[in-house]
């Protein structure tokens, strides 16, 4: 069964490659032709191996996910990017999460007691905060079974119109195939006055957004460029981009130009 356990910023410790485990994951990457991937892994996982009682021992930098003190973020890599000061050992939450904690608290504050709230593939990592709202808060997602709607696709919502007053969907809409219908929903079935909150990855200094002939980038259809803030404006009555980085004070490990997209319905 699929669960929310295998979801970034699973509440769970992250694992640091051993040398045999660097060595069997760049092979495998190398079988796969997957070149510039195998050799940011050995950098990556090399440089979180000879850093890995820093990260656990010292006090530098700090989580506010899990309200941690820690020497420093792990590194993680793939074949389109570096993602450098990434992963929290003890949380596992990723820049965007540390960022988006601060987001999620500001808008959860502007709601009233029992207004409803819908989240695509949570990460347990936020259901504390949440959860110390009272607010009526369910989740959902196409594959993962442990969430209150499983089986729902973002593309087709079984929800009626004008159902919640705040979408959270971090790191979803890259993974269907047609993100125009992903946010026509999302619209749909939020109440005249409500808010989604939206991340995606991509590179936001660049103005386009560039699509994949396959699925081998985990799973994503595109990289976004800054063309996803037209997209939403096209679809939502008011949008914009906030950069989480502002949430930063050098110990938090959240990256320049992490961005959130805040969307609203008007009316």
């Amino acid at each position: 069964m699929s669960t929310t356990k295998i979801n970034p910023g699973s509440f769970t410790s992250f694992k640091i490659k051993t040398p045999r485990s660097i060595i069997y994951s760049v092979k495998r990457k190398i079988k796969g032709r997957q070149y510039r991937a195998a050799l940011r892994t050995v950098l990556t996982d090399g440089i979180n191996y000879i850093n890995r009682n820093k990260y656990k021992t010292g006090t530098n930098y700090f989580c506010p996910v899990c309200n941690n003190q820690v020497g420093g973020f792990a590194h993680l890599s793939n074949e389109l990017r570096f993602s450098w000061n990434s992963v929290c050992i003890k949380c596992s939450s990723r820049s965007r999460h540390r960022g988006l904690i601060y987001a999620y608290k500001k808008a959860l504050d502007s709601l009233n007691n029992n207004q409803k709230i819908l989240h695509f593939a949570p990460e347990p990592i936020f259901y504390p905060l949440i959860e110390s709202y009272q607010v009526d808060y369910k989740t959902t997602d196409f594959f993962l079974q442990d969430v209150d709607y499983p089986n729902e696709d973002i593309q087709a919502l079984s929800f009626s119109d004008n159902s919640f007053d705040l979408l959270l969907c971090n790191h979803v809409i890259e993974h269907v195939e047609n993100d125009r219908k992903a946010v026509q929903e999302m619209y749909r079935i939020l109440n005249p006055g409500g808010t989604a909150l939206i991340t995606v990855p991509g590179d936001f200094k660049r103005k386009n957004t560039i699509y994949f002939e396959h699925l081998k980038f985990n799973g994503h259809y595109r990289d976004y460029g800054l063309d996803f803030l037209n997209l939403l404006k096209q679809e939502f009555d008011d949008s914009e981009m906030v950069n989480l980085d502002q949430y930063d004070d050098g110990r938090k490990g959240i990256k320049k130009n992490e961005m959130l997209f805040i969307a609203s319905k008007l009316k």
